[in-house]
């Protein structure tokens, strides 16, 4: 599974729980953030020290 795919599941349960300001400042940060570094790696690849660089 790669980390956009996760990500993927991860927005559809949140969208159940959380308030669509909330949604929407999570969406930004991890589209912003995350995504550009990890989106097409398996989520087994991805280690601590990637995280911290």
């Amino acid at each position: 599974m790669t980390f956009r795919n996760l990500v993927e599941n991860y927005m559809e349960d949140c969208k159940v729980h959380l308030k669509p300001t909330t949604m929407e400042n999570k969406k930004f940060l991890i589209q912003t953030k995350l995504m550009p570094y990890f989106s097409d790696l398996p989520i087994c690849d991805i280690d601590i020290s990637m995280v911290r660089k």
